[in-house]
């Protein structure tokens, strides 16, 4: 039987960066909406109704917690007003700011992230089961990389809900500082999935758009990078990604939809397969190497 597909996190509200940067400062709600309108619209018309989107302030180092409560705060009411009822995704660095924020903005919600290691953690758990949001819980960086590492991360995540009477969270399994290589994010999806009887529940997460921060990388290579990973993590058995709505070929990759006419498409879906079983995406065929290299060179910079 297909897998469904995963929750889609919207990626493309980044407000940190131009232009919504300036139009967050001079509180201008229309690029915003406009971005979120046209995330929403690329999902819906590849047949995808699960979908939120993320309101990402960044880690907004040096910023007072009440301005990036009141920053945020505006944001969701301008997309809320756009896409009445739309899954928000309120994703800051400041424990302090999104524990504000939970007694203002209406569910559906998920705080994105409680990171265990840092003060205020257990508050924002406290809140967020106050006001029935979701959360995503991000590991510490002392991990590495290393899957044993992530592991006692993730138990140390069950031991935190439990504590504050949650059920379940989001797992961000591609989140430790520095990154762990795509396909150890891709293990921990696989180690959380088999575990998904365990108590708290942890549900794994990818932020597919990260593969993508390659020095020099073309857009073709970066659309290429996001899809190739998108399509292994859901083959993996992952449960949301957050990543670029716009992006056709994601879309295609992570529909339950059957494969696409279209060549590229087509092997997007059909060598992410391997992933379910732990084993490398196969590489690209010569014919569709040599029309479009970009997708074996993603290949080779995820898999090689």
């Amino acid at each position: 039987m297909t897998a469904a597909a995963p929750l889609l996190v919207g990626q493309s509200l980044e407000l940190w960066r131009e232009p919504l940067a300036g139009a967050l400062r001079r509180r201008d709600p229309r690029p915003l909406a406009a971005r979120a309108r046209r995330q929403l619209a690329a999902a819906s018309d590849a047949g995808l109704g699960r979908v939120a989107l993320d309101l990402n302030l960044g880690l907004g180092a040096g910023v007072p917690a009440a301005r990036l409560a009141n920053d945020l705060a505006w944001s969701a009411a301008a997309i809320r007003r756009a896409a009445p009822g739309v899954a928000l995704w309120l994703d800051c660095g400041s424990h302090e700011a999104l524990t504000a924020l939970l007694a203002e903005i209406a569910p559906p919600v998920t705080v994105n992230a409680v990171f265990p290691d840092r003060p205020g953690a257990r508050e924002l758990l406290d809140a967020a089961r106050t006001a029935s949001a979701g959360v995503v819980v991000s590991p510490a960086g002392s991990a590495a990389g290393d899957l044993a590492g992530l592991l006692r991360e993730a138990e140390r995540a069950r031991a935190l809900l439990a504590g504050a009477g949650l059920a379940e969270a989001w797992f961000d399994c591609l989140a430790t500082p520095p990154p762990p290589p795509p396909g150890r994010a891709l293990d921990l999806v696989r180690a959380l999935s088999a575990a998904s009887a365990a108590t708290p529940r942890l549900r794994p997460l990818l932020a597919a758009g990260n593969v993508a921060y390659v020095a020099d990388a073309s857009p073709d290579l970066r659309d290429a990078l996001r899809a190739l990973y998108a399509a292994a993590a859901r083959a993996a058995g992952v449960e949301a990604l957050i990543a670029p709505l716009e992006q056709p070929s994601l879309l295609a990759a992570v529909s339950a939809a059957p494969p696409p006419a279209d060549a590229a498409a087509r092997w997007l879906r059909d060598a992410s397969g391997a992933a379910a079983r732990g084993e490398p995406p196969s590489r690209p065929d010569a014919s569709l190497a040599g029309s479009q290299p970009e997708l074996e060179r993603a290949w080779e910079l995820l898999f090689g």
